[in-house]
This record gives C-alpha cells, structure tokens and sequence, in this order.
C-alpha cells in the first residue's frame, strides 16, 4: 500500500509519531566527513538495536519540490559500501539541489534522511558540507543523541516531527498533494 508520507505525518504513523532528531544548522556546516560518521553510527545503532529490517532508498524531494520516489530496494552491502569513505558517500548523494537521500526500514521504524551539497555549489574555500535527520521512537531519539554529541561536536535538535515536516510541507509552494509521485510505502 503506498502512503503519501505527510499524510502519514499528519496522522501521526510511525515513524512521524513522535519526534525528529536533526542538526541544528545555526550557520554551521558540518563537514561531509563527520557528516558520513554519524549516518553509519546510526546505522551501526539501528543493527545493534534489532531495528533493521528490509532497507528501501528513496531520492526525498520534501525540500526540493515535494515529491518522494524512486524507491529501491537497498542492502546492508550496498549501505557499507557508501558509508566506506568520503567519496562512495558523496557519490551516493541525487544530485539535484535540496534533494536528500531517504532511507527506511520494511516495518516503518525509522526514516533517515541525509543531504550532501554538491561540490558546484560550494562558495569558494567552503569545505563540502552536509545534514542529516532521523524519525524514530523517542526513546532512540534521545539514545542516538547522546552517542553523537559526545562523540561529535555538533549541535543536534529534537523536534516535534508532525510540526518538522509540516514546515517543510508550508515552505514548498510546489507542494501538489494529489500527485501519484509523492507517496512512499510506510505501514500504517
């Protein structure tokens, strides 16, 4: 069954039923390389908390334009392989500006984001730069926090995820919720 994903925020489903642990972007550009550390430290926590099932990847245009597809199936191998230096990560990004890389489990357990400037775009003497945000249990929320601010010295936030992705949904004035395109497969 494929779910329109702020429909599911709306309605609260999870993972959109509590909050979003994201950078706090403040004006700091976390560079690519911390940036690919604290992805496979989640990932890392997600396998070791039993909380990998089946990996999908969608290319999440919620900033760009609204729209969510080309979902594919997405392994453990493929994930390493990305998550294996900075160049495999960089060269994992869309492409396309404000498009982030959207990863989610076949049981709707969490849902990660994750941007990667493209180096076009870098002001001159910028450092490659990206974001990253996760929806997920409160409980892992909080987890995930500590483990990454301890480790890293980055600022994170939580955030009501209903009221995250709604802001999100305002600020795209392209947003047309009665495309076919912008539904992503979540259990409800």
């Amino acid at each position: 069954m494929k779910i329109d994903i702020l429909k599911n925020v709306e309605k609260k489903f999870a993972p959109f039923d509590g909050n979003i642990l994201r950078l706090n972007m403040n004006g700091e550009k976390v560079p690519i390389s911390v940036i690919r550390e604290i992805v496979e430290k989640i990932f890392l926590y997600l396998g070791r908390n039993n909380l990998c099932g089946k990996i999908y990847r969608y290319d999440d245009w919620l900033q760009h334009d609204g729209l969510l597809f080309y979902k594919e199936r997405f392994t453990y191998k493929k994930l390493k392989q990305i998550l294996n230096n900075n160049k495999a990560f960089y060269n994992s990004r869309n492409g396309d500006d404000l498009v982030r890389r959207g990863y989610y489990d076949s049981r709707s357990r969490w849902y990660v984001r994750v941007y990667i400037l493209d180096r076009i775009d870098l002001k001159k003497g910028e450092e490659l730069w990206g974001d990253f945000d996760i929806s997920i249990s409160d409980y892992h929320i909080y987890k995930l926090k500590e483990i990454i601010e301890n480790k890293y010295s980055v600022k994170l936030n939580i955030e009501e995820a209903y009221t995250y992705f709604q802001r999100i949904n305002v600020a795209n004035s392209q947003f047309d919720s009665s495309s076919a395109f912008n539904c992503i497969e979540f259990q409800s």
